[in-house]
């Protein structure tokens, strides 16, 4: 079977042959192109010592960048691109790496076989080689998992979990995004290898949750739900919510299995601010749970609660800021009632900008898609007529930020006004007014009424 492979790839590959040094294709690149995708990185291994790759590439007139020499990596930048060369591992080299004792200078990994290589890696999906002489290499089945649409490790599948913990988080994040099975001696293996997370840096634990969350909702949540001890050693806080009786005839399920009706309605597969607000957004109700004299169960202010709590796994597992504050915003305020008119709808607009208020009614769809069905036909009724309020703004290009309105600073300088915080207050309050729907977006109207308020300011002063 032949690749179609980028000629700086191929250029890579001959100046390793020239010297005698066979080189594979391998991993992700190979899995992607069997699957008929286009790959993101192109990975060669080789079994030439590393001490020599980098002198025989940058005589060629290669940068060469020692990005990973603790796992025998190096990597050639071509025309800016980078490209990963790896020499072939064994398993004292992967003891070498987490810490454990291994005869050999530590990050300098010793040479092996190309097999043994292909059985340390995480799946056999990704211990698939190719090169140009031997075509597909495959010693474990990899093909034959991809055509089956499972996910299996290569050999002992707790080995491979053993020597990279981050594997447990891996395996869920391919079955996600791939929408493979996991292998059962696999699963099992995730179980008895569970407690090692705690091992691993939090930095790489949220890269593959960003990644399990660009999969579609349904398939986000079926892995929720099989896997919630593993989401819970990651996340705590998640736990209190599976089977907590909501009591309350709003709802047919319980917190947990409510959240995961509402991830599987998740029409956007990539946006992962909106993936874990549904996830977060009612992880506060156990702890805001009361009870009323009829014995209906309520969750006063659980928004409030559910940000705290939501706030304290992003800080701890190192989300990036600006994820970590759209999530937060759109959890404390999931619940909120937007009332359906321009007047509410610019006033949200404001508060929260279009790309978040555009969130907002998809994450009340899908909140109202977990809840008793008997409610659904006026919940849709409800929010699809905020999506037409929503429409009808942006259709009259309306105002509902400063950035928006029709005067600036320095018009009003130009009538009378100091710079400063005077200043600031004015452009405020004529933001106000247009929000309110008491002056129209209009430059005379604005200017005529900032006018008659500092005429007002000198008078009473």
């Amino acid at each position: 079977m032949s690749l179609v492979v980028p000629a700086p790839v191929t250029r890579i590959m001959n100046i390793l042959q020239e010297r005698n040094y066979p080189s594979y294709l391998v991993g992700g690149c190979v899995r992607d192109c069997l699957l008929g995708k286009i790959p993101h990185d192109w990975d060669i291994c080789t079994p030439a010592p590393i001490a020599q790759i980098r002198p025989l590439f940058e005589e060629k007139g290669y940068y060469v960048a020692a990005t990973g020499l603790r796992h025998g990596t190096l990597t050639v930048i071509d025309r800016g691109h980078p490209y990963e060369i790896t020499v072939f591992r064994k398993k004292s080299d992967f003891a070498a790496v987490h810490g454990k004792k291994a005869g050999k200078k530590k990050g300098m990994p010793e040479t092996a076989s190309l097999q043994e290589d292909l059985e340390l890696r995480d799946f056999t999906i990704n211990s698939i080689a190719w090169s140009e002489q031997e075509g597909i290499v495959d010693p474990f089945g990899g093909v034959k998992d991809l055509q089956a649409q499972r996910l299996r490790c290569a050999c002992s599948a707790q080995e491979r979990l053993t020597e990279d913990p981050l594997r447990i988080m891996r395996a869920l994040r391919f079955a996600a995004l791939l929408n493979f099975t996991i292998d059962p001696a696999l699963k099992e293996a995730v179980y008895q290898t569970l407690s090692l997370l705690k091992n691993v840096a939090v930095e790489r634990i949220t890269s593959e949750l960003y990644r399990f969350m660009q999969a579609p909702g349904i398939r986000v949540a079926a892995l929720l739900r099989e896997y919630a001890e593993v989401f819970c050693t990651v996340m705590p806080e998640l736990k209190p919510m599976i089977g907590f009786d909501q009591n309350n005839f709003h709802h047919s399920y319980d917190v947990w299995e409510h959240t995961m009706k509402a991830m599987e309605a998740c029409p956007r597969d990539e946006d992962i601010v909106l993936k874990f607000t549904i996830l977060f957004h009612d992880m506060g109700k156990p702890a805001s749970y009361t009870v009323d004299a009829e014995g209906v169960g309520h969750f006063y202010g659980h928004g409030e609660v559910s940000r705290k709590l939501c706030a304290g796994i992003m800080k701890r597992l190192r989300f990036d800021t600006k994820t970590a504050s759209e999530v937060r915003t759109l959890v404390e305020v999931h619940d909120a009632r937007v009332e359906v008119n321009t007047r509410s709808i610019r006033r949200w607009l404001n508060r929260l900008g279009l790309e978040q208020f555009e969130r907002l009614l998809i994450m009340k769809t899908c909140d109202a898609a977990g809840q008793n069905p008997r409610f659904w036909p006026e919940r849709e009724a409800y929010v699809n007529s905020l999506r037409a309020g929503l429409q009808e703004i942006l259709a009259q290009d309306s105002c509902f930020s400063l950035k928006d309105l029709a005067v600036k600073g320095s018009d009003l300088i130009a009538v009378g006004y100091q710079t400063g915080s005077v200043l600031g207050r004015c452009l405020q309050r004529l933001l106000d007014e247009v929000l309110d729907e008491r002056l129209p977006n209009e430059k005379d109207a604005l200017l005529a009424k900032a006018v008659s308020w500092l005429v007002k300011t000198k008078r009473s002063g």
